[in-house]
């Protein structure tokens, strides 16, 4: 299963080896689209790669601090 991480957790999150953040929001229909393969390459890389979630509506300082301005 995929892991949704908050702003606290999330540079702890991506020290780690490779790591893919799908920064997404609930109201986004391209983002509920590509969810499945997300969680799809969550299951495929389990152990190998670092894969997450990030409702960017709940932790906009995150976004904002890589410049990710839509989604």
């Amino acid at each position: 299963m995929i892991k949704v991480v908050n702003s606290n957790e999330f540079k702890s999150e991506i020290e780690k080896d490779i790591v893919l953040v799908d920064f997404f929001a609930e109201w986004c229909g391209p983002c509920k689209a590509i969810g499945p393969l997300v969680e799809q390459l969550s299951k495929e890389y389990e152990g190998k790669a670092n894969i997450g979630k990030m409702d960017v509506d709940a932790n906009s300082n995150v976004p904002m601090q890589y410049g990710i301005r839509s989604i």
